[in-house]
């Protein structure tokens, strides 16, 4: 059994859960890039998926016999609100994944704070974490705890791949009360300025895979992988 442990199941000072618009819309599968990390590592692997959202990716990898595991920071697919619905116009895009799948293998808490993904009360770790397009979301002085987090979890031989969004986000024009100015982007930098953060904790490689689960290469957005410092 797949158990976390956490005293933050929620990013309640986010503004993706105060005013959230991923967890509606964002339900990402690219099949494209699945079949590069089976090829890449040429075995059933586990994966943890860090900003998960729908969590299709996760129950993917999961109905393929891999060891998968979606961690997200809002609870809306576990608690409907019908005033959010009503806000910004649909359902959250993966509700049925959290209907089937929540609590067993996708689960919520704010990853930038300390917590642990158990397996019959052994810490998990994970052959593959992925981030997309989530990073951007933290605040700067957030970053260096959530690095720690993704260490404390990635296997000696481990890979952490991420894309990063380069451009502001701002509201879907649909969501009724949504700030007019508000920009989920916290942490906007240039390749230069991540390359640097990400070799404070991990040893930056190749990226290996064609693209990222979002499906872009570079649109916006960089493509990295890191492993572990030995």
């Amino acid at each position: 059994m797949i158990t976390l442990q956490t005293n933050n199941p929620v990013a309640i000072d986010s503004d993706d859960h105060k005013h959230p618009e991923g967890i509606y819309y964002d339900n990402n599968l690219n099949e494209d890039f699945v079949r590069s990390v089976e090829e890449h590592f040429n075995r059933k692997i586990s994966i943890l998926d860090l900003g998960c959202a729908g969590g299709e990716l996760i129950t993917h990898m999961h109905k393929k016999g891999n060891k998968a595991v979606g961690l997200e920071g809002s609870d809306h697919c576990l608690n409907i609100r019908p005033e959010m619905i009503e806000e910004v116009g649909i359902e959250p895009a993966g509700l049925h994944n959290w209907k089937e799948y929540g609590n067993t293998i996708l689960f919520t808490c704010d990853v930038t704070k300390e917590y642990s993904i158990f397996e019959d009360g052994k810490l998990l770790q994970f052959d593959l974490i992925t981030c997309f397009d989530v990073i951007e979301h933290f605040n700067d002085q957030d970053l260096d705890f959530y690095f720690n987090m993704v260490n404390k979890h990635l296997l000696s031989d481990g890979l952490f791949v991420n894309s990063i969004h380069q451009s502001s986000s701002p509201r879907n024009k649909n969501s009724k009360n949504t700030p007019k100015n508000l920009n989920y982007h916290k942490s906007m930098h240039n390749r230069e300025w991540w390359e640097t953060k990400l070799s404070e904790h991990f040893v930056t490689v190749e990226f290996p895979f064609s693209h990222s689960n979002r499906g872009h290469p570079k649109d916006h957005h960089e493509l990295f992988a890191c492993k572990k410092k030995v």
